[in-house]
């Protein structure tokens, strides 16, 4: 399992549970409503910096925060522009249920599933901090098929979901505890293992932490 850090974007849309109110506040509303002079609904949107594929959807990280479907004249664009590669922002899930991605396994491209989403928990905690920018996603690794080199071997991710089609998020940390960071550390060892001798290791602990 690994993690990779994902912005998260909210944009105006026709309905949604989700409600940005005048004031600023944020709520989440037990079924949809229409936007009025007094409330905008809007739909969040989990994007992060891998690459983009022919039928993925895309937001331009900009004052813009444009939508846009990797499809047609669209996908030339971004194929040929370095500059709107460098505004863009894959889209690896989202609270709209109409946003479908393709899934890039099979043929033909661009084909479409449904968006994987966040958690309940996560958009009430959403809306009661009024917003977060950042999270960190988790993400299944693994060695592809046409990996030949098993010593040091490539490896690819792919976006974890339960059988819900729901994503695992994590709240980004800026502090940690002294048995948190010994586990980090304890962790990043088990990569060095044979590089690093386990006394030099553990006196490194002792002395450092």
């Amino acid at each position: 399992m690994e993690k990779i850090r994902a912005k998260v974007h909210m944009l105006p849309t026709e309905s949604s549970k989700i409600l940005k109110l005048n004031n600023g506040n944020i709520l989440n509303y037990h079924k949809e409503l229409q936007g009025d002079a007094a409330v905008t609904p809007v739909h969040l949107y989990f994007t992060t910096d891998e690459v983009i594929r022919e039928g993925d959807w895309f937001i331009t990280d900009d004052e813009n925060n444009d939508l846009i479907h990797a499809i047609d004249e669209q996908w030339r664009a971004l194929s040929k522009h370095e500059g709107l590669r460098e505004l863009s922002r894959k889209i690896i899930a989202s609270t709209d249920p109409n946003l479908g991605i393709t899934d890039h396994r099979i043929s033909p491209v661009p084909n479409f599933v449904d968006i994987p989403q966040p958690s309940q928990d996560f958009i009430k905690s959403y809306c009661k901090q009024g917003g977060i920018d950042e999270v960190d996603v988790e993400y299944n690794r693994f060695i592809p098929d046409w990996e030949t080199d098993l010593i040091t071997p490539y490896y690819d991710y792919k976006l974890k979901v339960d059988s819900h089609n729901t994503i695992t998020i994590h709240l980004i940390k800026d502090s940690w505890d002294r048995e948190e960071v010994i586990e980090i550390c304890r962790s990043l060892y088990s990569e060095l293992k044979g590089y690093v001798p386990k006394t030099s290791f553990n006196e490194w602990i002792e002395e450092n932490l």
